[in-house]
């Protein structure tokens, strides 16, 4: 009897998921709090359900992220200010000892990285770069026959990065996404993710700092959806050059990324 019913406990658990996967629209809140529940009883399983679900193309997990924190953590009718700030630690607590799971990292990463941006007790969603990052931002660009390559940074006293990137060739369908990465003295590594025709992808790209522009370092190795992928950084070649501009001028870039809520 105990094997049984230990084999229908771990059936349920991961359930959860699949439940909140059919769910038809936004306002499955039951189905937010049961993912929620089956996290806390065994993050690894949930974390292992979020990977395939991803790696399928679907981006529901990021989904159930903002509806969570939307509905339920700055909601006040899901809870007392102190109820709710319980949920957000224990949820965040759950994933950090996956952070450096060869397997679910990334997972782990954008539950905490979600999560931790939540103002429980102003009711709100802080900036990702404010929350994370320490300095403000640097904006670049380079345009040519109109052709635009654009590019926002933060950089914090660890060299750790955040910002965008936008590539919009003129007359193609362009890439809008953006960047976590890192500074090691002038060069700059950082992965790269953007929604294009529906599909989430995340690439490196490789920035050389000099004076006041940055040189994008680009590849001629491809993997075999034609994406640029960098296996040998001492070969790669010089792009486009892009000068630093008022980040003003990029207002509608940002705007963008977060009306599709583009995010690590």
């Amino acid at each position: 009897m105990l094997s049984s019913c230990f084999l229908s406990c771990q059936s349920a658990k991961s359930d959860a998921w699949e439940n909140f996967l059919k769910c038809p629209d936004n306002n499955c809140i039951k189905e937010v709090l049961a993912v929620k529940d089956a996290f806390l009883n065994n993050p690894k399983q949930l974390l292992t359900q979020f990977q395939a679900t991803y790696e399928s193309g679907d981006d529901r997990v990021i989904g159930w992220l903002y509806m969570f924190r939307d509905s339920v953590l700055i909601n006040p009718k899901m809870g007392t200010i102190e109820e709710r700030l319980a949920m957000q630690k224990a949820l965040i607590d759950a994933a950090k000892p996956y952070e450096k799971d060869p397997k679910v990292h990334e997972m782990a990463e954008s539950v905490i990285n979600e999560l931790r941006i939540v103002d429980v007790k102003m009711g709100k969603i802080n900036d990702l770069m404010a929350a994370n990052l320490e300095n403000s931002p640097i904006c670049y660009q380079f345009t040519m026959n109109g052709d635009t390559t654009s590019c926002q940074i933060s950089m914090n006293e660890n060299g750790e990065i955040a910002g965008f990137y936008a590539w919009l060739p003129n007359g193609k369908d362009g890439t809008i996404g953006v960047l976590k990465g890192k500074m090691n003295g002038d060069t700059l590594l950082a992965d790269y993710k953007y929604i294009q025709e529906g599909q989430t992808t995340t690439e490196q790209i490789l920035f050389v700092k000099q004076g006041d522009k940055i040189i994008n370092l680009v590849s001629e190795d491809f993997d075999n959806e034609g994406r640029m992928i960098l296996t040998n950084l001492k070969k790669l070649k010089t792009g486009d050059a892009l000068n630093k501009i008022d980040c003003a001028i990029l207002e509608g870039i940002i705007k963008y990324i977060k009306e599709e809520k583009i995010a690590f």
